[in-house]
């Protein structure tokens, strides 16, 4: 009996090794599935810098390290406000943050540019009848010297009794009318620097005169 067991020891490992052969060899292969792009789509935002009103929550009092005031001295109507002009708000230098209606200023700087023009041609005016009567006091004083000089010499005359009183009376009415013309036209060249300061314009100055009605414009 013993002799019995020991040999069917052997063809129990022979069959239980075709077993495990057959059964390795009858397991289906499991499926292999290929490596794919594992690549995924996303979606990109680019960053921007902006600028950003610094905000502080907390308690308590806060005040500015800096502030500004801004007191217009001048009139208008605001045409443009900067969209960013808030409390808060940082803007670049040089930013033009508010515009004034120019149209009251040009029209007020087209009238200033005429009357500028006027007073200037009206001191032309002036200079040219100062040169004008400069001329006339020159001619004149020589006029008068001539009628002094008529007057001693008609005096000498009328002491020697080789002219009448008549003669020496008339000549000395001509000298003091001489004088006279000689002192309006110097009284007008001293008017002159005054009208020149104020600059009068057309039609506000009055044309000077020569003391013998000629009218110097």
């Amino acid at each position: 009996m013993k002799m019995n067991r020991k040999l069917l020891f052997f063809p129990a490992i022979a069959v239980g090794v075709i077993i495990l052969i057959i059964a390795i060899n009858a397991k289906p292969q499991l499926p292999v599935k290929p490596a794919g792009d594992r690549a995924r789509l996303v979606e990109t935002v680019p960053l921007e810098l902006r600028a950003m009103a610094p905000l502080a929550i907390g308690f308590g009092k806060v005040t500015p390290k800096v502030e500004w005031k801004a007191i217009a001295e001048v009139t208008g109507k605001v045409v443009f406000r900067h969209p960013r002009l808030e409390k808060g708000q940082v803007l670049v230098a040089g930013t033009e943050i508010l515009r004034i209606d120019p149209l009251d200023y040009e029209l007020k700087l087209t009238q200033a540019q005429a009357d500028l023009k006027s007073s200037q041609t009206s001191l032309a005016k002036l200079s040219q009848q100062e040169q004008n009567l400069n001329q006339t006091l020159a001619i004149e004083k020589n006029q008068l010297e001539i009628a002094n000089k008529e007057l001693d010499r008609k005096q000498n005359l009328r002491k020697k009794g080789l002219t009448s009183q008549s003669d020496v009376d008339q000549q000395q009415r001509s000298a003091l009318t001489q004088k006279k013309l000689v002192q309006d036209i110097q009284n007008q060249l001293a008017l002159l620097p005054d009208e020149k300061t104020r600059g009068r314009g057309d039609g506000e100055s009055e044309p000077c005169q020569s003391p013998r009605g000629t009218a110097f414009t």
